[in-house]
């Protein structure tokens, strides 16, 4: 490899064809690889938010519909079954957060 000073290359030839050296603006593959998959995280993550933010949509106006006294009583069961199974959506999504964590490490 050609070590150059102040723009003399001292009767080495400066770009050696057979010479590869990293630029400075490229990463390298060593460094690529775990920005991957924080990224892939980060895009995991966000889809995990969005699902929980939907069903908290969802859960919230089962609650409130809940609170009232007058909502038929076959009505208070499908709110309820809408209720229990957003907190069943909620756990499987948190289980699904927590497992991509510990797999991530």
């Amino acid at each position: 490899m050609a070590v150059i000073y102040f723009g003399t290359n001292f009767g080495v030839d400066r770009y050696p064809e057979n010479v590869r050296t990293p630029r400075s603006d490229q990463p390298n593959c060593e460094s690529m690889e775990p920005d991957k998959l924080l990224l892939e995280n980060a895009a995991e993550n966000e889809r995990a938010a969005e699902i929980n933010n939907a069903l908290a949509v969802i859960l919230g106006n089962a609650q409130l519909l809940l609170l009232k006294n007058t909502v038929a009583s076959e009505d208070r069961a499908k709110l309820k079954a809408i209720e229990q199974s957003s907190f069943r959506i909620q756990g499987l999504v948190e289980g699904l957060i927590q497992g991509k964590r510990l797999t991530s490490f």
